[in-house]
């Protein structure tokens, strides 16, 4: 069987996201955000982000339909983060609910299609 070149595409991006989720979850661990008022607690967030995003990676790289509940499980991360996130951007910047919301919508867009992408390729790769 093989890879349409979107699920390549889709792989990779996930598994820079797995190195950039390492790197992050480094920082937060070892306090180096420490001007920002990030909680210790996110690194362990930012470590389940990396772990979701690597599997499912290696799992839609092989094509395998397991890939898509752990793409699933990632997305689910993905707004546990944003939503962990938010409440201290907003509090430096931004004090706006309006823009909390807008903000967690376009954290949601292009996830939603990414989602669709992928079990369509699943389903006519299988």
């Amino acid at each position: 069987m093989s890879r349409p070149t979107g699920m390549t595409v889709v792989c990779l991006l996930l598994g820079w996201l797995t190195l950039g989720a390492a790197g992050n979850a480094l920082l937060l661990l070892s306090g180096l955000f420490e001007p920002l008022p990030l909680p210790r607690w996110l690194g362990l967030l930012w470590i389940a982000y990396g772990v979701t995003a690597g599997v499912s990676a290696f799992r839609l790289w092989r094509m395998d339909p397991s890939g898509h509940l752990w793409l699933r499980a990632w997305i689910v991360v993905c707004v546990a983060l944003s939503l962990a996130i938010m409440p201290v951007f907003i509090n430096l910047a931004l004090g706006d609910t309006a823009v909390w919301v807008a903000l967690l919508v376009l954290t949601l867009l292009p996830l939603w299609p990414l989602h669709r992408y992928v079990s369509a390729a699943l389903t006519r790769g299988s």
